[in-house]
């Protein structure tokens, strides 16, 4: 799963989608955390377009993980969660006509940030199925 999103970063950069200066991969990074200091490390650290992404690559995700995880957006402008397109189902908003009812299964309000991002990853084909908001992807509580 890392060389999927490794090699997104460099496709996007290639076509000029991102203008990369920098990928550091496992960088270290100092978390507060109720008034602790911890440390921590982005999957890939990625300095672009001026701003700084991290990326947490998650290759068996859960709701729990993520909460812990969601510290790390403090830090950059921008973060990524990059998980399996297969993970989250029933948290996934409903796509097309047919679907009325919402799922019961939300994500908590700290996911509705507007800097937080989701990459859903095709395993069998080896590629970013959907990048998009976090919030845009799967049923937020408001």
């Amino acid at each position: 799963m890392h060389d999927i999103v490794f090699q997104e970063l460099q496709r996007m950069d290639a076509k000029k989608e991102l203008k990369i200066r920098r990928i550091v991969p496992e960088k270290t990074t100092f978390l507060q955390s109720n008034g602790t200091k911890k440390q921590g490390r982005f999957d890939f650290f990625v300095e672009a377009n001026g701003k700084c992404i991290g990326i947490e690559v998650l290759t068996r995700p859960s709701h729990g993980k993520l909460k812990e995880k969601i510290v790390y957006a403090h830090d950059v402008d921008e973060f990524i969660f990059a998980i399996p397109e297969t993970a989250f189902e029933l948290y996934k908003k409903p796509c097309g006509k047919g679907h009325k009812r919402a799922r019961p299964n939300f994500f908590s309000q700290e996911f509705a940030q507007p800097k937080l991002r989701a990459w859903l990853l095709n395993l069998s084909k080896n590629t970013v199925e959907i990048k998009s908001c976090f919030n845009k992807i799967f049923n937020v509580k408001c």
